[in-house]
């Protein structure tokens, strides 16, 4: 492992104008080198020195092994307590109550008074909650709009990705074809 730190051009350049400043970039370099922060590849480490692994690309890491990854995944979620509530918390902690629609409209470039924009604000908010506080929103009519965000992101945590697709489908009950399957 490498103990010494040696200054770079930008180490040397600062030191020259600022000194102290280079002196305080030096110390922090041999903290760093103690630290071992730079000993990943090392062989020297008790650790690391029978990993032994070939560079490859992220596809040919993974995609042979992705069919038995992801149903590891699923399995965990669905029978350890411990993966479901970290699922669970990482989802609530980043979906929370899920996107919602803020519209404000540059009522001057649209040639509009301002009561006007108030007026089409309160309607677009109006017709939003129609369409996303429904289950009509989803193809299965099972979720609600902010239900189908947190399905999204917990499926793309389970099983590594998530596609969806967003088909129109005219429906009796409600005026927006815009549903997700």
């Amino acid at each position: 492992m490498n103990l010494q730190a040696q200054p770079n051009l930008l180490d040397r350049v600062v030191g020259y104008f600022a000194p102290e400043w280079g002196a305080a970039r030096m110390r922090a370099r041999m903290v760093m080198a103690i630290a071992g922060s730079w000993a990943g590849a090392s062989f020297t480490r008790r650790s690391l020195r029978d990993w032994f692994v070939t560079p490859a690309s992220a596809d040919e890491d993974t995609v042979h092994d992705l069919d038995t990854l992801r149903a590891r995944s699923r399995d965990m979620v669905r029978n350890a307590p411990l993966a479901t509530g970290a699922v669970n918390t990482v989802v609530m902690n980043v979906v929370g109550t899920g996107l919602s629609l803020l519209p404000r409209p540059d009522w001057e470039a649209l040639g509009m008074t301002e009561e006007q924009a108030d007026e089409w604000t309160a309607q677009v908010e109006r017709e939003f909650r129609v369409w996303a506080e429904s289950a009509e929103c989803d193809i299965t009519r099972t979720q609600n709009f902010y239900g189908l965000q947190s399905l999204v992101f917990r499926s793309a945590l389970e099983s590594g990705d998530a596609f969806v697709l967003l088909p129109m489908i005219e429906g009796r009950t409600n005026p927006y074809a815009l549903r997700k399957p």
